[in-house]
């Protein structure tokens, strides 16, 4: 099998799993995955279990993660604008906004994400602290690599309390 049979091949079992997401959400109305990218570094990361709630173009705010399916891939980025029925959205570590979300590509909204054992709520609007971390992992893929694994090795809050008892 050549390089590009494999790729291919690849490409299409991600494709069936980016649908299988997109129709247990459509049937059951909410969905639990995990990450992968790094497009929403910090907010979101690699590893992170996130619950996405199906919900139409209508029911997003500006600064809320939308998770969508474009080319048989999987997206969730922070929505910067709705136009004519579209989502225009961005990942926080990237330069451009994206071609704009149509209301057939969104699988839903963003509501809660799992890390490290503890459950949050995206924010709305990335803290100071965030928008300086994305804004290096923007210019910079070791930056990224550096910051990501200082972050995913830092104790979450509750290890560090479990630590402290210790």
């Amino acid at each position: 099998m050549s390089r590009n049979e494999d790729a291919s091949g690849a490409q299409g079992v991600n494709r069936v799993k980016s649908e299988l997401v997109a129709e247990t959400a459509r049937k059951f109305g909410e969905v639990r995955l995990q990450l992968a990218g790094t497009s929403m570094f910090p907010c979101l990361m690699p590893g992170d279990i996130v619950t996405v709630r199906r919900c139409g173009v209508e029911d997003f705010r500006p600064g809320e993660i939308a998770k969508y399916i474009r080319d048989g891939r999987l997206f969730a980025h922070r929505v910067v604008g709705v136009e004519d029925g579209r989502l225009i959205t961005r990942g926080d570590t990237l330069r451009k906004d994206d071609a704009p979300v149509h209301a057939e590509e969104i699988v839903g909204k963003v509501v809660s994400v799992l890390r490290g054992g503890t459950t949050f709520t995206p924010r709305i609007a990335p803290s100071r602290g965030e928008r300086a971390l994305a804004n290096m992992a923007r210019h910079s893929n070791l930056a990224l690599r550096i910051l990501y694994f200082l972050l995913k090795t830092r104790p979450t809050p509750l290890e560090q309390t479990a630590l402290c008892q210790n």
